[in-house]
Order: structure tokens, then sequence, then C-alpha cells
């Protein structure tokens, strides 16, 4: 339970991020390659890593909080 506030707080550090890099590039990227070329790009950015964390992590869905523990211990 300690570690669970902890990985809130990455998790919404790395949202928080991620919108910042979209808010940061958007006006510039949709200069250069157009409005479809950049809502295309994000799309396929957002694929590569729904495929990579796909692979990566493990299921824990419908586990207990130990079972997670175990797990990545």
């Amino acid at each position: 339970m300690p570690v669970r506030s902890l990985c809130m707080g990455i998790g919404v550090a790395c949202n928080w991020t991620a919108n910042l890099v979209v808010a940061y590039t958007f006006l510039s990227l949709e200069d250069a390659i157009s409005s479809a070329g950049t809502f295309w790009l994000y799309a396929a950015a957002a694929a590569l890593g729904t495929a990579w964390l796909a692979c990566t992590m493990p299921e824990t869905a419908n586990k207990s909080i130990e079972k997670v523990q175990r797990l990545f211990a």
C-alpha cells in the first residue's frame, strides 16, 4: 500500500508531461505537416506505445495487491 501513492504520482506526472509535449508541439507540427498529418502522427505514437506496453507489462487485472507485489518482486 505505501507504494500505491508513489505510483499514482508517477502516473499523474507522466500524463501531465505527455500533455505538455502535445501542447508544445502541436502548432509547429500542424504548420509543418497539416492537421491530419499531426493527428496521424500522434495516433501512431499512441499505437506504438500501446503495443509496447502490451508486450512488456504483465497483466494485473483482477489480482490482489499482494499478488501484484509478488509479480513485480
